[in-house]
């Protein structure tokens, strides 16, 4: 005799929706009057809180903790910002004081050379002085010479004509060369005429 056929699908279904009543009914049987349950709920709710106060109490120590390195940054930022514009301040001051002493310099440079020239002017002066003293001197030698007879009148003047002469044309060259030739700034120069041609 045969067997008749078995749908293996309707068994699976039947089987699921006998497991699902009974997983139905376990979970009922697990409401508030179950006190295992009840106290593994209370366990949970607990663990659960505990978790959420560290994770909170974690989280405000972080956020103190960025708070005090947001301060201390901005702290760090004004103390550079000040350090900064004492810097800058340092280096106008240095900067003006450069500016200074070049120009101190320039000025101190000038004034030696006014100095100098001056100086230099005053040798000259005193080279003419000498000039007449020893033109003087000398005219007065030959007039004692005169006077007593040994050297005659004629002489004499002529003599100190010959040397005022020269004394005369040394004063005039000296003066005419300083007057015309001599540089106005630099006493140990000379101009020249421009020549015709160039850039100078």
């Amino acid at each position: 005799m045969k067997e008749p056929f078995v749908d293996i699908s309707n068994i699976i279904t039947e089987t699921q929706t006998l497991s699902d009543l009974e997983l139905q009914t376990y979970l009922n049987s697990l409401g508030p009057s179950n006190t295992f349950a009840g106290n593994q709920v209370d366990a949970a709710v607990d663990d659960a809180l505990l978790a959420k106060s560290g994770a909170f109490r974690d989280n405000i120590d972080k956020l103190a903790a960025g708070d005090n390195n947001v301060y201390n940054a901005s702290k760090y930022y004004i103390n550079a910002w000040d350090l900064k514009n004492a810097a800058t301040t340092l280096d106008n001051a240095a900067q003006a004081s450069i500016t200074a002493n070049s120009a101190g310099t320039n000025e101190n440079t000038r004034q030696y050379e006014i100095n100098e020239w001056a100086n230099s002017n005053k040798l000259e002066t005193l080279y003419i002085l000498q000039l007449i003293l020893v033109f003087v001197t000398f005219a007065c030698v030959l007039l004692f010479l005169n006077i007593n007879g040994v050297v005659n009148s004629s002489l004499f003047k002529l003599l100190t004509a010959i040397v005022g002469f020269i004394i005369v044309v040394i004063i005039l060259v000296r003066a005419r060369y300083t007057s015309a030739v001599r540089d106005g700034r630099y006493w140990d120069k000379s101009r020249f005429p421009r020549q015709v041609g160039t850039n100078g």
